[in-house]
């Protein structure tokens, strides 16, 4: 029932990105509200309106443009750049429920950067490629953002900190149903 009146209220709100509506960057004038119906009011020529049209739309343009700026710029300064070599030791960020890399340094409660893996090659500017474990079912390449230095030297690692554990589902369940209820 308020659909219209929502419909009408977005499309002459005016952007912050481009400083005019969607109904006046499509149409070239702003929407005639229910409340100035019926109220006479001056129509321009179509020289004018043309005009006044392609001055919109290179307004919109140029604010566009300001607000992409801004954006990158925004996000240039929150950045942080991060580079590896080849044979670094790095720590991989994983999500906290994450079924398919098990690791006893990256438990359900623990801290979501797991690891320590090898640095084996450099994909691109943003992309490593790390040595996982023979049985990991996990593309070994990742973006740098999941990345976080190793501080030693990988000389201190003991065999078999990090080791992948196979969860058995098989063999789970109930031994038997106590009660049962029907909602």
């Amino acid at each position: 029932m308020h659909l219209p009146l929502l419909e009408f209220a977005y499309n002459d709100k005016r952007h912050a990105s481009t400083g005019l509506s969607p109904f006046e960057l499509n149409y070239g004038f702003r929407p005639l509200s229910p409340a100035i119906i019926g109220i006479p009011h001056r129509v321009p020529s179509v020289v004018e309106f043309l005009a006044q049209m392609q001055q919109k739309l290179e307004m919109a343009r140029d604010n566009l443009s300001k607000a992409v700026a801004w954006a990158e710029s925004y996000a240039r300064e929150n950045r942080t750049y991060r580079e590896f070599e080849n044979g670094d030791w790095v720590y991989l960020l994983v999500p906290s429920k994450s079924k398919v890399l098990h690791t006893r340094k990256c438990a359900k409660l623990s801290p979501r950067y797991c690891g320590p893996w090898l640095i084996i090659k450099k994909v691109s500017q943003v992309a490593y490629k790390l040595q996982l474990l023979v049985g990991c079912k996990v593309h070994p390449v990742f973006h740098v953002s999941k990345l976080k230095k190793c501080l030693h030297d990988g000389n201190s690692l003991v065999e078999g900190l990090v080791s992948l554990e196979e969860k058995d589902t098989t063999g789970y369940g109930p031994e038997r149903i106590l009660d049962r209820r029907e909602r």
